[in-house]
């Protein structure tokens, strides 16, 4: 009831929105332990939402909260030691990924494939780092996706597999990833892994350079000055 409160404080559901009321009502049910409240609890310190920000009470907060499973908390626990520039530890923020992961938060999957790939508070391992890639872009994550078919097209931790390569692009491309569009793009451009096509290629390049991909941007002109594919536009 405590946690409802605050929440219903919190969005303005049946009384006017109060961030202070909604982090009194937090406080009660995270000082018994609910862990829902002990998350809400850490955001109000982050966003100083109701209180003052206090990056030292919102990782007490969320730890109280990680350590009962709670994925959020634990993902929100990474990205602080990923990103704070007082608190940074690459080795806490993989530990605390890869809780999340394991109980299948999509963004902890992906930011823990990055630093698989990338070495950060692990050793590189290219094959965790495709592996965790593809359990995010199993639930649509989009750069996750993008990834996964970089992954797939250069062979980093899978065997080569220009198809894959293309699916991968083109679901993270409908879902959005700029990077995505300009990768099929390229792929139909060039034939790789999916019949050469022109035309899809500059509908690609055409949405990611509507969103200011440089790449993207500087095909297009090269497309429109010699006519590939397109009557020539100078």
């Amino acid at each position: 009831a405590q946690l409802n409160l605050g929440w219903a404080y919190s969005n303005g559901i049946g009384a006017p929105q109060d961030n202070d009321k909604a982090f009194y009502w937090y406080r009660k049910a995270a000082e018994q332990g609910h862990p829902t409240a002990q998350f809400d609890l850490g955001f109000c310190y982050v966003n100083g939402l109701g209180v003052e920000k206090d990056e030292h009470q919102a990782i007490g907060w969320y730890k109280k909260a990680a350590e009962q499973g709670h994925a959020v908390a634990q993902l929100n626990l990474g990205r602080i030691y990923a990103n704070s520039p007082s608190r940074k530890n690459w080795e806490q923020a993989v530990y605390w990924y890869k809780q999340a992961a394991e109980q299948g938060d999509p963004r902890a999957q992906y930011n823990l494939a990055w630093c698989y790939g990338n070495g950060s508070g692990t050793p590189k391992n290219p094959r965790k780092a495709a592996y965790w890639y593809e359990e995010a872009a199993m639930q649509n994550h989009a750069t996750a996706q993008y990834n996964l078919g970089w992954c797939y097209e250069k062979g980093k931790g899978v065997e080569k597999d220009p198809e894959a390569a293309v699916s991968w692009y083109r679901q993270g491309a409908e879902r959005g990833s700029v990077r995505s569009m300009y990768e099929l793009g390229r792929c139909c451009q060039g034939g790789i892994g999916v019949a050469e096509d022109l035309k899809q290629a500059l509908i690609w390049f055409h949405k990611s350079a509507e969103v200011g991909d440089a790449d993207s941007l500087g095909l297009l002109g090269w497309s429109y000055e010699y006519g590939i594919g397109t009557e020539q536009d100078y």
